[in-house]
């Protein structure tokens, strides 16, 4: 975690506008230590957990599939059952 953080820190030096950290969710606790002492570096980034990338992922492919339909809307006779809420 460390690392990781020097890493930012010298992306910082080339000018990136923002950079996301992603980490196992047992890390941010040490990352949040960590940034205590980097006001510069806490500013400028974003940490995400692993579970909070997937749970994204998944938001959005469920998402473009109903979204999908959409676009491809067309009268039917039987209506597709998966999409009736």
């Amino acid at each position: 975690m460390t690392e990781a953080k020097d890493r930012l820190a010298h992306a910082r030096k080339f000018n990136y506008r923002k950079v996301i950290l992603v980490c196992r969710e047992s890390e941010m606790l040490r990352l949040n230590v960590l940034m205590r002492h980097e006001p510069d570096l806490r500013s400028w980034m974003e940490a995400w957990s692993i579970g909070a990338i997937y749970n994204m992922y998944v938001s959005g492919e469920s998402f473009f599939r109903y979204y999908r339909n959409l676009v491809e809307a067309v009268y039917k006779d039987k209506p597709d059952l998966e999409l009736v809420v």
